[in-house]
């Protein structure tokens, strides 16, 4: 009787433990935050944005046949990223999406690296 109250504590502290990761994981993003998975590539250096003297980051996400551009918001998250210049990065992002200029504006909360499809 023992081992069976050992084995149902210890399968309570599991569950408890993942509720309490799952919970963390949700508190950091902010309310009406979407992720979206995509390539990070540089406006100035790949897309070749006319006007643009530094490189900025766009997330490119499949949309049909042509990618949508989110153009990533300057913040510490973006900046821990870094510039990816001519270089293609497959991420996933989770931010606020805004529009300005005319354009959609991700500033991230969180960028984590994936697996290439």
């Amino acid at each position: 009787m023992r081992t069976d109250l050992n084995g149902f504590m210890t399968m309570v502290a599991l569950c408890a433990a993942l509720v309490v990761a799952v919970s963390a994981s949700v508190a950091d993003d902010a309310p009406g935050s979407v992720t979206l998975s995509g390539d990070i590539v540089c406006a100035k250096c790949t897309l070749k944005v006319a006007g643009l003297d530094h490189c900025q980051n766009v997330l490119l996400v499949e949309d049909g046949s042509e990618p949508k551009q989110f153009w990533l918001a300057a913040n510490d998250v973006n900046e821990k990223f870094g510039d990816v210049c001519t270089a293609k990065r497959p991420v996933a992002v989770t931010g606020i999406v805004q529009t300005k200029d005319g354009k959609p504006w991700l500033t991230p909360i969180r960028i984590e690296a994936r697996a290439a499809p």
